[in-house]
């Protein structure tokens, strides 16, 4: 290794002050850790506030088609520049500073699933922005978990406006009949990696595409947008 990429390597993602071990100082690392917060009060099965960590109201009248949700930090201050520079200037050094939290807050849950999908990201979508910021996410965690990496053509999504641009009512009907199963994938119980979840339109749309071909879907998002 370079003495400079020995020198970038040790030097906190956020701050840039010293960080001893990983992309974050101890500092840094800390605060992230603590917008991961408790998880004994969400429910389970959409991750939004439910006494006691039950299943809530809405999940009960209403099941979702992710049999869970977890996501490794809520969505506040610093993570969405922190994700605008990985996602859309191609920094780096913000993937692992993620992967840094996540790999210390995982779901529960992980070890009753084997195998691990990235949200699809349109032909058009990756052609523009060079990469899918998910598949970085799903690598690493195939890796670390000893999942199946599912290819990131098992299921191919129709080029839409982004989801970010639109309103609630907006995401739901941009969402419609936007992924098309590509794979056998019956049996599967599959891990859903997505940056951020806010209304779950996008990741409710991808759960149904899999579950009617015969899998088990839950989800582990970078970050939860409470809003």
């Amino acid at each position: 290794m370079s003495l400079f990429r020995l020198f970038q390597s040790r030097i906190c993602a956020l701050c840039h002050d010293p960080a001893e071990s990983g992309s974050l100082c101890a500092v840094c690392e800390r605060h992230l850790l603590g917008l991961h917060g408790r998880t004994d009060c969400l429910c389970p099965r959409c991750f939004a506030y439910s006494a006691g960590g039950s299943v809530c109201p809405d999940c009960e009248s209403e099941p979702p088609p992710l049999e869970a949700v977890w996501a490794g930090m809520r969505y506040e201050a610093p993570v969405p520049a922190m994700l605008h520079r990985w996602k859309h200037l191609g920094n780096g050094a913000m993937a692992r500073a993620f992967w840094q939290i996540m790999r210390q807050t995982p779901p529960p849950w992980l070890a009753e699933c084997d195998a691990v999908l990235a949200m699809p990201v349109s032909r058009v979508r990756r052609l523009e922005r060079g990469f899918n910021q998910c598949d970085e996410l799903a690598a690493l965690i195939a890796a670390e978990y000893g999942l199946e990496r599912l290819p990131h053509d098992a299921v191919l999504r129709q080029h839409r406006p982004p989801q970010s641009t639109l309103n609630r009512a907006e995401r739901a009907r941009n969402i419609r009949r936007v992924f098309r199963l590509n794979a056998h994938l019956a049996g599967k119980r599959i891990v859903l990696v997505d940056d951020v979840m806010t209304t779950g339109s996008t990741l409710y749309a991808l759960a149904h595409t899999l579950n009617r071909g015969g899998a088990h879907t839950r989800v582990w998002v970078l970050a939860k947008n409470q809003n």
